[in-house]
């Protein structure tokens, strides 16, 4: 029901499930952290094209995350 991101590569003692191409922190954008405590993350599967795709957009900035709203009610 839980899991760790890591925000950059590191030892750890979490039961890894994969990696990312996406920075969870950078330090040049107006909002530094890619997520906040209490939001919800979807993992998907990606393949290693994919992943090099994707890490190649984050460098250069262009990369659109797609986050979708979630009413829980409250």
């Amino acid at each position: 029901a839980q899991t760790g991101v890591y925000p950059m590569i590191s030892p750890g003692g979490w039961q890894l499930i994969g990696a990312t191409p996406l920075e969870f922190f950078d330090a040049r954008c107006s909002e530094p952290v890619l997520c906040k405590a209490g939001d919800f993350i979807r993992f998907e599967p990606i393949d290693v094209c994919e992943y090099y795709d994707i890490r190649q957009s984050m460098q250069r900035g262009t990369y659109q995350l797609r986050i979708t709203e979630v009413d829980h009610g409250n």
